[in-house]
């Protein structure tokens, strides 16, 4: 008794066309055992070229996204180009409010 071919199992039938891909492997028309319908998935299985070309086709865009990333963190921290002139010194001494230092409402600020 002969043991089962792995294909056997497939639910689908691979026919070889006697085209070629532009790499010289046969182009092969995958069809479901059921139906007879063509196994769309199965298309990738059965004719690698196609399964390259995608992968080819997704590391090139994956590529690109993360070109894109790497763009965007390079511009770093914005910095200001000009310092308003009520901007406060961050190393000025004079930080408490007017009043003597007084805490909550009229504790000084704005208060003259």
């Amino acid at each position: 008794m002969e043991p089962p071919k792995p294909e056997d199992s497939l639910p689908f039938s691979a026919i070889e066309r006697e085209s070629t891909w532009h790499d010289g492997r046969k182009v092969t028309y995958p069809v479901k055992k059921d139906t007879g319908e063509v196994d769309w998935l199965a298309v990738l299985f059965t004719n690698p070229f196609l399964a390259e070309k995608m992968a080819d086709g997704v590391n090139n865009v994956m590529g690109a996204v993360s070109d894109a990333v790497k763009k965007v963190g390079v511009g770093g921290p914005h910095i200001v180009s000009r310092v308003p002139s009520a901007a406060q010194d961050a190393n000025d001494t004079q930080s408490a409010p007017a009043g003597g230092g007084r805490t909550g409402f009229g504790s000084g600020w704005g208060e003259e």
